[in-house]
Formats: structure tokens, C-alpha cells, sequence
């Protein structure tokens, strides 16, 4: 029960609350790799993922083969500024599943953040090549063409956010 209202609290925002609920969860069933993955998630979420690194370092024990846990491992490690290290993280995830096109573009972000505006572009690229109506590497790719001073390429990318039917004029703002 303890993780049901830990996961009813982090989905409405409430991410301290949710800590609390996962960690009871953790006390009764210390194995439960949801249970970890879900308080890791919280850290990653509440703007902590520096406590959520030893958490990823035990689930990708657990589940090695687990795409989605090496991916979450790379966000939460990406984000707590070890971008060379995230790098190894998700490449293991495109190891594992090379279709996995969230990974892709968390890998192009990962790139764009450490300047790497080639490597960003191809991995962007592959992204919406797996997945054509993925909206965040369509945004990524007109960010970074624009600033790569690729203006038509960063037009052509614009006009399809504009276009996408998730598009929010909000996002921008």
C-alpha cells in the first residue's frame, strides 16, 4: 500500500510525500527493484539525483538487462552533472535495445550539453528516424541547428514542432 500512494502522490506533484511512501515500501520488501526504481525516480524528479546514483547502481545489478533502468541511470546521471559517465550508461541501453528511441535522444542531449553538436544532431536524428512523430527531438534538433547556424535545417524542424499535434505554444515560453 505504501507504494500505491507513494506513486498517487509523485504523479500529482507531491515529490517530498512521495519519498516517504517509497521509502516505507522499501522497509517491508528492501528487493523489490519497483520499489527502488520508483524512490530513485522520485530523487531524479524532486531536482536530487545525486541520492538516486547508489539506487541505479543497485537496480542495474538487479536487472542488467533491464533498456529502461539503464536509461533511467543515465538521466539520473546526467543530471547530476557526470555527463561522460551518463554517456557509457545510455550507450549500454542502445546496447541492449538499439530501438529504444527515448535513449537516442537522451544520449543527443547528453552530447548538446557537453557541445558535442554532431554527435547531438546524429543521435537526435536516430531518434525520429525510430520514431517520426517523437516531438522532443524534433525540439532538440531546431535548438541545436539553430545554434549551429544550420538555419533551414533548424526552419524545417521548427515548422514540424509548430505543426505536431502535441505541440503546446506554452513550451516556449
Amino acid at each position: 500500500i505504501n507504494k500505491n500512494i507513494g506513486t498517487i502522490l509523485a504523479r500529482n506533484g507531491k515529490q517530498a510525500e512521495a519519498d516517504e511512501y517509497f521509502q516505507r515500501a522499501l522497509e517491508f520488501a528492501p528487493d523489490k527493484w519497483t520499489d527502488m526504481a520508483n524512490l530513485a525516480g522520485t530523487y531524479v524528479n524532486r531536482g536530487e539525483p545525486s541520492r538516486s546514483l547508489s539506487i541505479y547502481e543497485q537496480l542495474v545489478e538487479l536487472r542488467p538487462d533491464d533498456t529502461k533502468m539503464w536509461n533511467d541511470y543515465g538521466v539520473a546521471t546526467s543530471s547530476a552533472g557526470y555527463l561522460t559517465v551518463a554517456e557509457k550508461y545510455f550507450r549500454k541501453a542502445i546496447e541492449l535495445d538499439p530501438d529504444f528511441q527515448e535513449v537516442w535522444n537522451n544520449l543527443g542531449s547528453n552530447f548538446m550539453h557537453r557541445a558535442l553538436r554532431d554527435q547531438a544532431i546524429e543521435a537526435f536524428k536516430k531518434a525520429l528516424e525510430l520514431s517520426p512523430k517523437y516531438l522532443a527531438p524534433q525540439i532538440n534538433l531546431c535548438l541545436i541547428l539553430g545554434f549551429a547556424d544550420r538555419l533551414d535545417e533548424a526552419y524545417m524542424y521548427a515548422q514540424s514542432v509548430v505543426m505536431h499535434e502535441n505541440f503546446q505554444p506554452q513550451m516556449f515560453s
